[in-house]
């Protein structure tokens, strides 16, 4: 909690990125630290239950919730990525994460945001923030649970009561639990989701 707390020095708000266990548990620090928090995630295609544990995670909460475009919808788009190929797509800018995030941060009048990224998921979070202690000041982004491990996040939830995510395809708790583009969430869709499919 201390990178949080060193936010707070500076505002009293915050945004949360949410998409899935590490997220909810940011979220839930996030509401006991400021008393402004709004959330936010990323809907790739026009499938409800993609963004349903965020739409739970925010009424839990009751803070308000920003459905937007994911950076990628507009590369599956370019790309015919499980859609038809259309020439009239393919000179559009590409869209990049900190696009959306502006994008937030000009809608909601929030300059922070807080995110459940870890330095167990890759070598290049494990450096940045290693050096940060989790609060990147330049860019306005904290990751309060940058040390926690997969079982301190379950334990968390399961302390609080609060529900584990969706899986979307993979019973790893290791794994991330957003939906995605990838075989074993399309292929989940299908079995417990027809009619988005």
């Amino acid at each position: 909690l201390k990178a949080l707390g060193k936010v707070r020095e500076q505002t009293d708000s915050i945004l949360v990125g949410v998409s899935g266990k590490d997220s909810m548990v940011v979220l839930d620090l996030c509401c006991q630290v400021f008393p402004r928090v709004e959330a936010y995630t990323m809907r790739l295609l026009d499938i409800r239950m993609a963004t349903y544990d965020a739409e739970v995670a925010a009424r839990r909460h009751k803070v308000k919730l920003h459905i937007v475009p994911h950076w990628e919808a507009m590369a599956a788009v370019k790309n015919a990525i499980l859609r038809w190929h259309r020439d009239d797509v393919t000179a559009m800018p590409n869209v990049k994460l900190r696009d959306v995030e502006n994008g937030v941060r000009q809608a909601s009048g929030i300059e922070w945001i807080a995110t459940g990224e870890r330095m167990v998921d890759s070598s290049i979070r494990r450096f940045r923030f290693k050096k940060t202690q989790g609060v990147l000041e330049d860019s306005k982004h904290v990751a309060p649970i940058y040390e926690w491990l997969d079982r301190d996040v379950v334990g968390y939830l399961r302390v609080k009561r609060i529900p584990l995510p969706e899986r979307w395809g993979t019973k790893n708790l290791a794994m991330g639990s957003g939906f995605g583009l990838n075989e074993a969430c399309i292929l989940y869709l299908k079995e417990h989701y027809p009619k988005d499919y």
